[in-house]
């Protein structure tokens, strides 16, 4: 029986952690089905049902977290597998694509729906945009 049937977008760092740690294996699993819930949405909501399948009620946001990209940037610099620059890549069409605004970038109210929120963290250029660029530098 699960305990608690919630993936919350703070998790995404695990993986990026497990590569640190040695668990290669492990990492590269757990990665894979995080990024099973950014495929079906272009984004990790704050908190995901695994027993449902959906966005937790209330909690359907995605304000920009790094997490996602962290997790690729660690797992691309301990394999030099292109499949995390290819993350890399997803990440930043669904952030061009649904978040892009006049004057930056726009937090995500909405998963499902995409509608915008006029909001922007600082954590989005300090972290996001950071994972992002080291993934791709050689």
């Amino acid at each position: 029986k699960i305990m608690f049937p919630f993936y919350r977008s703070l998790q995404s760092f695990w993986p990026g952690l497990q590569v640190l740690y040695g668990d290669l294996p492990e990492a590269k699993s757990l990665f894979r089905r995080f990024m099973g819930v950014w495929d079906k949405y272009g984004f990790v909501p704050e908190a995901y049902n695994v027993q449902s399948k959906e966005p937790q009620e209330g909690l359907g946001q995605y304000p920009l977290r790094p997490e996602v990209a962290e997790s690729a940037y660690y797992l691309h610099r301990a394999t030099g597998d292109d499949e995390y620059r290819f993350v890399g890549q997803r990440i930043l069409h669904s952030l061009n694509t649904h978040a892009l605004s006049q004057c930056g970038y726009a937090a995500i109210e909405d998963v499902v729906t995409k509608r915008k929120r006029d909001h922007m963290d600082s954590y989005f250029l300090a972290e996001t945009v950071k994972y992002l660029y080291l993934l791709f530098d050689e």
